[in-house]
């Protein structure tokens, strides 16, 4: 056994010196949007948020993320409106590089990069007459401060105030930048930019939070951690400024915002309700029941709009409340993992408190939540700790027709409540709806919940549902779906059931896993695997690896080829079982954190300890890739997802199916070597689907759509009839502009469509060739008018029947014939055209 363990020791060390092409580790969601604060654009019509490395821009009609600018290499700390151009704005990253973006189009117009000693925790520009403001760190000391930059390649830095907090929303400008405020601690620090007078006023015993200036007059709004908000007034000047106590808050005030004129004053904070203050009454509104605690606000320049970000990853905007795409954060671990529902090929896992999310991973955003709990969320206290029901555990089946969900509320001090729920997938409702509902399942925590695989080959008739529990009580539960005919008269409703309890040597029951076909059941009791029949939950086999003592953290069963082989995992090794011979087929040392399986291939996953990610195949103890360095935080969990269409990458490992990992941090990853995707413009620039006329080309050709635009008629090889005399129109000064009579003559000239000899072979002595030409002529002009929604005049048909010989006899025409018609035309009434002008 010694010899065994040394040789796939070498082999894995062999493996890992080998010369190998590393795909990129890239980012595909979870990236915070709430860490910063957001920005409106200046009408209002777009929600600029920083996430990560990229400024994600948001419509606020719709709450859709429609462009995404990417040019910043590190963390963005600030976005700001371009005080000297208002359709721009300014990010700003932790490296000190600024660039100047024109949001619309996604293009970077200019980048500036600062040359500072520490990185930038936030930045500023108040007003065009002014220089850019920074937070950074003091050097050589854990304090922090204000530095005004200089927008030259030589950086120059003057120190402005110190020292304050390292947040956006701790420092605010005045009135057309006059002058800065910050906070530290109990302290509101004045700096007035021009008289260069420094102040500094204390709030009493309590901790200052957050600051906003009023926007037109001297006044300056701070909160507190006892949850009051303190507008300040006459603060310059005087010693003892006056002050207006504004109090509803219980927890801390997270952050305040005025309006755009400085009525009203926004204020949120953990209560998960936003507060709106008419300053100088005792007047205030509330808006509560807004999910999560409150970390930031922004109001729209037009007053439109009111933006709010929750701890979980969520912003709310509006008066209706849009919702912005993005996964959901959660304040706990990812108790659930990472599941897939095979119906939508989403990704399932923990939501807010109580729910779960069900995220699209191909559109990048949320589809809808699942409440499960049933229950409001109940705020947290100042000076006590609220505990909230929380869903630990969940499972679906792979056919996506049950959902099975474990909740969990242990505060220490009560007994432990825990509620085991099965949910059905209402196929005419489209969504899941609870079916069984059992309390108190288990006396203990539950450690993991599964159904029993769906054998697509297997009569559905003859598939009977089955799950299996386990918990720290040291026992393990299957349960069936029965006939409920106790609580149904009718006999109709089926319900779950227990339908057996297992336990082995009075051992902890942690992990469990179905065999492909769902004969089997492999339960881990410490350190040995346990093999049942899963219909009689009789126990058939015993493994236990002689050399180890340590308990088993995971046990899976192979797919595909290596369904004969269990996979069990400790803390700092592998050990494969073959079931058949029930051998051990080989085991290797390693630091497991993570192990998951991919059913739609023979491969398995693992993260080690030293953030390596291996795949391998159960049979082979030799890995068929290896990561190293695949992230820097600790993964809580990895799923296998179906792919719906098959990339061109080289990863063969990922032909059936993609990686997804979810860090600490709470992003979600994935192994690719794909480029990464250029930005789509295609979602500003749609084009509209308008006839190639003189006036169609007038239209906007930017027009935001869903549906995909036919193909426009094409007109004439001549080109667009009319487009020249129309821009010779629009050419000339308004003032100076002929009566449009005058303008007749040449752009009708200009709408005759000449055409050669041998197109029309026109003989006037044939008098019905000539009744046929001028029924089809008025024909073509009726279809003409119902497509435009022009009237024609019996004169003006007459006039088109002429205007039709004259390009039939092209050859034949004189010049004077040319010039009497050209004066019939023009004595016509062309007032309809005046009418169409004009409107």
């Amino acid at each position: 056994m010694e010899h065994e363990e040394s040789v796939t020791t070498s082999i894995v060390k062999e493996i890992k010196n080998k010369p190998t092409k590393k795909p990129s580790v890239r980012l595909k969601a979870g990236a915070s949007l709430v860490r910063f604060k957001p920005l409106f654009s200046y009408d209002a019509k777009y929600l600029l948020v920083p996430s990560g490395n990229v400024v994600k821009v948001f419509s606020t009609l719709s709450g859709e993320c429609i462009r995404t600018l990417k040019g910043h290499k590190l963390l963005v700390v600030s976005l700001q409106i371009n005080p000297t151009n208002h359709v721009q704005i300014l990010s700003c990253d932790e490296s000190g590089v600024i660039i100047q973006w024109d949001y619309v189009d996604g293009t970077a117009i200019k980048v500036y990069r600062l040359t500072l000693k520490h990185s930038v925790k936030a930045f500023y520009a108040p007003h065009s007459s002014q220089p850019w403001y920074v937070i950074t760190q003091v050097e050589g000391k854990d304090v922090y401060q204000l530095l005004s930059v200089s927008k030259d390649v030589q950086t120059r830095t003057r120190f402005i105030l110190q020292p304050v907090y390292p947040q956006q929303n701790c420092v605010a400008f005045g009135e057309k930048g006059q002058f800065v405020a910050g906070i530290y601690e109990n302290e509101l620090r004045i700096f007035d930019l021009k008289s260069k007078n420094f102040n500094i006023h204390k709030a009493g015993n309590v901790r200052l939070t957050c600051i906003a200036c009023h926007p037109s007059r001297g006044f300056i709004a701070t909160g507190d951690d006892m949850g009051k908000i303190i507008v300040w007034a006459n603060f310059i000047k005087s010693n003892h400024p006056t002050r207006s106590i504004y109090h509803w808050h219980t927890l801390l005030v997270a952050d305040l915002e005025f309006s755009a004129e400085g009525t009203y004053l926004y204020s949120g904070g953990g209560e998960c309700v936003l507060v709106k203050w008419k300053l100088g009454s005792d007047n205030r509104y509330f808006l509560p029941r807004m999910g999560l605690p409150i970390c930031h606000v922004a109001v729209a320049p037009t007053n439109s709009y009111v933006a709010t970000s929750h701890l979980d990853n969520v912003y709310i905007g509006g008066i209706v409340g849009k919702h912005l795409p993005g996964v959901k954060q959660m304040e706990s671990p990812l108790s659930t993992g990472l599941l897939h529902d095979p119906r939508t090929n989403a990704l399932v896992l923990n939501g807010k408190p109580g729910h779960l999310q069900f995220y699209h991973l191909e559109n990048d955003k949320q589809m809808f939540n699942l409440d499960i709990v049933d229950q409001n969320l109940a705020t947290q206290e100042r000076h006590q700790c609220v505990i909230n029901r929380e869903v630990t555990k969940a499972c679906i089946d792979n056919n996506g027709e049950w959902l099975g969900t474990v909740e969990l509320r242990d505060d220490g001090e009560t007994n432990i409540e825990i509620k085991l729920k099965f949910w059905w997938f209402d196929s005419l409702s489209q969504r899941f709806t609870l079916n069984t509902c059992v309390n108190l399942p288990h006396h203990k925590k539950i450690y993991v919940i599964k159904f029993k695989p769906v054998n697509k080959c297997q009569d559905k008739s003859l598939y009977q549902p089955l799950a299996v529990t386990t918990s720290e009580d040291r026992k393990f539960k299957l349960w069936g779906l029965v006939d409920d005919a106790d609580t149904d008269i009718h006999g109709k409703q089926l319900c779950w059931n227990c339908q057996s309890v297992g336990f082995y040597r009075n051992m902890v029951a942690k992990d469990a896993d179905f065999s492909t076909d769902g004969s089997l059941l492999a339960v881990s009791f410490d350190h040995i695997a346990t093999l049942w029949e899963s219909e009689t939950n009789a126990l058939k086999a015993t493994l236990c690896h002689p050399r180890s003592e340590e308990n088993i953290s995971q046990v899976l069963f192979g797919q595909k080829s290596c369904c004969h082989l269990v996979v069990c995992a400790t803390p700092t090794s592998i050990t494969v079982w073959n079931i058949l011979s029930l051998t051990v087929a080989w085991n290797i040392q390693c630091e497991l954190c993570l192990l998951t399986v991919d059913i739609s291939s023979d491969l398995m996953a693992a993260f080690s300890k030293d953030k390596t990610l291996y795949i391998f195949r159960p049979s082979n103890p030799e890995p068929v890739y290896i990561h190293e360095n695949v992230t820097s935080e600790p993964v809580l969990g990895a799923a296998f997802i179906p792919k719906t269409n098959f990339p061109s990458g080289d990863l063969w490992w990922q032909h059936n199916s993609q990686l997804y990992f979810m860090t600490e941090k709470q992003e979600l990853l994935t192994i690719t070597d794909e480029p990464d995707p250029e930005p789509e413009d295609s979602q500003m620039k749609l084009q509209q689907n308008l006839s190639t006329t003189p006036f169609g080309q007038l239209m906007a050709q930017k027009r935001k759509t869903d549906v995909e635009p036919s193909q426009p008629k094409t007109q004439l090889s001549q080109g667009i009839l009319g487009l020249n005399e129309v821009n010779q129109i629009l050419e000339v000064p308004s003032h100076v502009l002929p009566p449009v009579g005058l303008l007749c003559s040449n752009f009708m000239t200009s709408l005759l469509t000449h055409q050669t000899a041998k197109t029309w072979n026109f003989q006037e002595s044939d008098e019905e060739e000539e009744d046929r030409k001028e029924k089809d002529s008025s024909q073509s002009e009726t279809d003409e008018e119902d497509k435009l929604g022009v009237t024609i005049t019996k004169n003006d048909k007459e006039i088109a029947i002429k205007n039709e010989k004259l390009a039939g006899n092209e050859l034949k025409v004189t010049q004077e014939q040319l010039i009497e018609n050209l004066t019939s035309i023009e004595s016509e009434n062309y007032s309809w055209l005046t009418e169409l002008w004009c409107a």
